[in-house]
């Protein structure tokens, strides 16, 4: 993947889902996450539906991203 790939929490709304769609239509392939699901529905992004504070499911979201794409270049 030429994309840089990059995570962003809260992506359900608000300011974290502008910033997935902004970054998603911007050469960036953004993988989202947050304690709902999200409505966005794009090629370049892939949602995680999780608490970020439940720390096995965190591990298994980025052991699932370190598989799929091999690196995380941004995490905002």
């Amino acid at each position: 993947m030429n994309k840089k790939v990059m995570l962003i929490t809260g992506t359900s709304q608000g300011i974290g889902h502008h910033l997935a769609v902004h970054y998603a239509s911007n050469s960036f392939f953004v993988i989202g996450c947050s304690r709902r699901s999200s409505k966005f529905e794009d090629e370049n992004y892939q949602h995680f539906e999780l608490d970020i504070s439940d720390e096995k499911a965190t591990k298994k979201m980025f052991s699932n991203i370190r598989k799929t794409y091999g690196r995380l270049d941004v995490l905002i």
